[in-house]
């Protein structure tokens, strides 16, 4: 049997999603609003809010939420697209060869670093419907994706990969955020111990009526198809859509079962292709991504590390 959802959590219609996500945008003039990540926002008195916010993470499923905080990803762009599945694949759900869906998509920086020049972590998180049907309410699947914890010098987020198995990385700017980060390593594994790995076992499941028919990719990564790049600092204003020159923003999608991190020999399954992009503040307090701890199939290449 299928792992049991949560009970209150009826699924979502993309049309639905997508209004709130585009209904709000931030005034672009003259600079986009940038939320600072500090280690006072994650505390209220004695509550641990970022330990709170893992849970939530865990345990809610809604795609919608009543207005919350993003105490790591804080700063984002929303965007809707469909997830294209075109490669013959060993893999079961959402990852079938011929699959297609609507997605509604977030890309993001971790903590305040956002702008060009420092080392920045990019992060990618996806909510895909198992429809073509914008008005069908189905229960959706979600991946989370990052590039590295403490970030890296990469100029630009389309020349980064972007994967479920993200680097540490290593910046003095990171110095400032020491109590960010003791905060970070001490809260997320009480919600799900594998803090530098995120299963693909959500989008595996999704249309198998049987467990053990499940076969999950262990290594999942994303990348820009193309870097035609829009030289902005603020990295949101380089990947919106509006800003593009091609209109697009075509994300490859590959998989792996390769163990060697330095050798991963990924395989392209198919794309990402995102039409439209907002940065919006139900982008960044209203959209939800559910994950699911470390389970199932797809763990077989796992290091003991993880």
């Amino acid at each position: 049997m299928n792992t049991p959802r949560d009970k209150n959590y009826i699924g979502s219609t993309f049309k639905e999603v997508k209004d709130q996500v585009f209904c709000d945008p931030y005034d672009t003039l003259p600079e986009l609003p940038v939320t600072p990540i500090t280690i006072t926002r994650m505390f209220n008195l004695f509550t641990n809010l970022l330990l709170k916010a893992a849970h939530r993470t865990i345990k809610k499923e809604d795609d919608i939420l009543p207005y919350f905080e993003k105490l790591i990803h804080s700063n984002g762009v929303g965007y809707s697209g469909t997830w294209n599945i075109t490669e013959d694949n060993p893999y079961s759900g959402l990852f079938k060869k011929g699959t297609k869906a609507l997605l509604v998509a977030r890309a993001s920086c971790i903590l305040t670093e956002i702008m060009k020049g420092a080392h920045r972590g990019f992060g990618f998180a996806g909510k895909i419907f198992p429809t073509m049907d914008p008005n069908k309410k189905v229960k959706t699947g979600n991946f989370l994706l990052l590039n590295s914890f403490v970030g890296t010098p990469d100029r630009y987020f389309c020349d980064v990969e972007i994967s479920n198995n993200p680097v540490i990385g290593f910046g003095w700017n990171i110095a400032k955020y020491f109590g960010v980060l003791v905060t970070t390593l001490g809260s997320f594994p009480w919600a799900d111990k594998h803090l530098t790995y995120r299963s693909m076992y959500q989008v595996a499941r999704i249309g198998v009526e049987k467990e053990e028919m499940i076969n999950s990719p262990t290594w999942l990564m994303v990348k820009a198809r193309n870097n035609r790049i829009n030289d902005y600092p603020d990295f949101r204003k380089e990947i919106v859509v509006e800003n593009r020159t091609d209109g697009v923003l075509m994300l490859d999608i590959f998989t792996s079962e390769v163990p060697d991190k330095n050798n991963r020999q990924w395989q392209r399954i198919g794309y990402l292709e995102l039409k439209e992009s907002i940065v919006s503040n139900s982008t960044d307090h209203r959209l939800h991504f559910h994950h699911l701890k470390l389970r199932g199939s797809g763990l077989k290449n796992l290091p003991g590390g993880i």
